[in-house]
């Protein structure tokens, strides 16, 4: 008898969840875009995949004072004495030893 009140709750419990995964699902169906104005087209010149060097100027590398790694000068974050780092956690632990 326990064993049919237990089965008996747990198939009401998948039931209801199964209700409440259907009426989430019927309501994003029905949901409009929620992103804001209308959609732009790339134009073609984003859209055509670029081939390697064509209009790609070659970026300075430089070397984080902590690690060793090499990153694009334009996302190092500069530390003190004008050292460069590739995290603000590396910045903060200063250069290697």
């Amino acid at each position: 008898m326990i064993l049919l009140v237990l089965a008996w709750i747990g198939a009401r419990s998948l039931w209801q969840r199964r209700e409440r995964l259907l009426a989430w699902y019927a309501q994003q169906q029905a949901a409009p875009d929620r992103r804001e104005g209308p959609r732009e087209q790339p134009d073609a010149q984003e859209r055509a995949p670029r081939r390697r060097g064509e209009d790609a100027a070659p970026e300075e590398m430089v070397e984080c004072a902590h690690c060793g790694v090499f990153l694009a000068r334009r996302e190092a974050l500069r530390g003190r004495g004008g050292r460069l780092y590739c995290s603000d956690e590396h910045r903060r632990q200063g250069p290697r030893a």
